[in-house]
This record gives structure tokens, sequence and C-alpha cells, in this order.
């Protein structure tokens, strides 16, 4: 496996969880259209699923990331 990574800033507050993606205050990968789009639950591997627009397969655009070898 990988170590964990350490997610810098602050847990937003649960009862008041802001629109699109719960993380994306606080991910290196985000981009654009992460604030306002929140992720469906995708297949990333067998066992493995995670809510990320990177890793969902019905999400339009070419799966990209600003720093690509940090964020798959």
């Amino acid at each position: 496996g990988r170590d964990l990574v350490t997610l810098e800033g602050r847990v937003p507050d649960p009862s008041n969880w802001p629109p699109g993606c719960r993380f994306v205050d606080r991910c290196r990968c985000r981009f654009e259209p992460c604030a306002p789009t929140h992720p469906e639950l995708a297949e990333v591997d067998a066992g493995q699923q995670a809510r990320c627009l990177l890793y969902d397969p019905a999400w339009p655009h070419p799966r990209t990331a600003p720093n690509p070898e940090v964020c798959r």
C-alpha cells in the first residue's frame, strides 16, 4: 500500500457542507469543476471507491489534474 497523505486546511462543518466536492479547499489535485460539482461514487479499483471527478467515468472531460503524478 501507500502512505496516507495529510490534507492541509480545515475540515468543513458537516452540518453545512460546501457545494461541490467536500475536499475542494484541501485537495492538491483540485481543478475548476470540483467547486460546483459533487462527484458520484466511482470504483477506482477492485474493492476501492472514491468520490472524485478524476475517477468518475461519467465525467465528460478528460481525466486530467494540475499535478497528475501526485493525483493518481
